[in-house]
């Protein structure tokens, strides 16, 4: 079986397309992946070729940007030229070719995967209701991003899918005693929706209010809202108990070492650095909006009400005090990611799906194991 991915992001260290790299890799099917480019990014993308080809990756360049009609004869070509079975598509951009491309190519099989949420404009949101009425297949990778998608496109309602949840992308093969482990850690951007604030309002209540000098919290990442937090914390005197250390190349380092790992975003499609988390063993609290109370349940995390920091900052103290709740809610938290979300499980969720519909024709009745 040779499955094309069409995908119009090609930096290589990219959530999605470092799960897609996983797929090429360890998938018994044959891929190759298609990068969809706008003028200004095609010869940036092209650059990675050679890292693509080192890793086995079977690539191909468009330039295309808007000119839809002509990436839907060029995506023909090459569906023709590598005996294509299924066509999958990952974001709105190149998507837009399969009112095109199925008439082109109407013995391929096409499947879309929804990967994350943005709020579109009008006219984009017709252009994308025009394409997803030609897709019969989807995959989400949360019911968050389900129910979310089909209140946006209620047609999806009648479509086929499936939900397939996300891997990990970074963690570390080197194991410390959890009882070693003194970090409470953030990994995200700094902006409204991952409600990062929350988080230095907890600390402050915990810090200022109950006294617990102790506590610090390392905050990965980079965002718009980094100036006003740093305001915050400079404000209430957290200089020494919350630091914003920026973007890392390095996440596994920093969750090897997290004691208790926290995630307040109330608009999330899935939350990569929360399973990341939990194969590190660390116990979680997540907020009850979007797609981390599907990751979390309450045997290896909390829960907690995404607007009401008094919440988080009693868990941070209870878990910080409790050592031995702790340690067992992180193992509990590996224990729920290797069954649930290994990269194992995700590619034989992918590989079972390609098969039943190159051989069902569609994803109607598919139940993923």
């Amino acid at each position: 079986m040779k499955i094309l991915n069409i995908i119009s992001a090609f930096r290589p260290h990219g959530g999605t397309i470092a799960k897609l790299r996983t797929i090429v890799k360890l998938s018994k099917h044959e891929h190759h992946v298609c990068f969809y480019c706008y003028p200004e990014e095609f010869e940036e993308a092209k650059t990675y070729n050679e890292y693509y080809n080192e890793i086995g990756v079977k690539t191909h360049y468009g330039n295309w940007g808007k000119k839809f009609i002509k990436a839907a004869f060029d995506i023909k070509k090459i569906i023709k030229e590598n005996d294509i079975d299924i066509v999958h598509y990952y974001f709105n951009c190149e998507n837009h070719t399969i009112i095109l491309l199925k008439t082109l190519c109407p013995k391929v099989k096409y499947i879309r995967s929804f990967v994350g949420y943005i709020p579109l404009s009008t006219t984009r949101a017709q252009i994308l209701k025009l394409a997803l009425r030609r897709t019969e297949n989807y995959i989400y990778i949360s019911n968050y991003i389900k129910s979310t998608y089909e209140k946006d496109h209620p047609l999806l309602k009648k479509k086929n899918s499936t939900i397939i949840y996300n891997c990990p992308v970074n963690i570390s093969n080197t194991e410390i005693p959890i009882e070693e482990k003194y970090r409470i850690v953030y990994v995200g951007g700094l902006n409204k929706h991952k409600n990062v604030f929350l988080l230095v309002q907890a600390m402050d209540i915990a810090v200022n209010r109950y006294n617990k000098k102790e506590l610090i919290l390392d905050i990965i990442g980079d965002g718009p809202d980094r100036k006003e937090l740093e305001a915050y914390i400079k404000q209430h005197n957290l200089e020494h108990n919350v630091n914003l250390h920026g973007y890392s190349n390095n996440v596994p380092e920093w969750l090897q070492k997290c004691k208790i790992y926290i995630h307040p975003a109330t608009n999330e499609g899935f939350g990569i650095s929360i399973v990341e988390a939990m194969f590190m063993k660390c116990p979680c609290l997540v907020s009850n909006l979007s797609a981390p109370k599907e990751i979390v349940t309450s045997d290896c995390g909390f829960v907690l009400p995404y607007n009401k920091p008094e919440a988080w900052a009693e868990k941070l103290i209870y878990l910080n005090e409790n050592e031995t709740v702790r340690c067992q809610l992180g193992e509990n938290a590996r224990k729920r990611a290797l069954s649930k979300f290994s990269c194992k499980k995700f590619i034989e969720s992918h590989d079972q799906m390609y098969e039943y519909l190159l051989k069902n024709g569609s994803l109607k009745n598919y139940k993923n194991q």
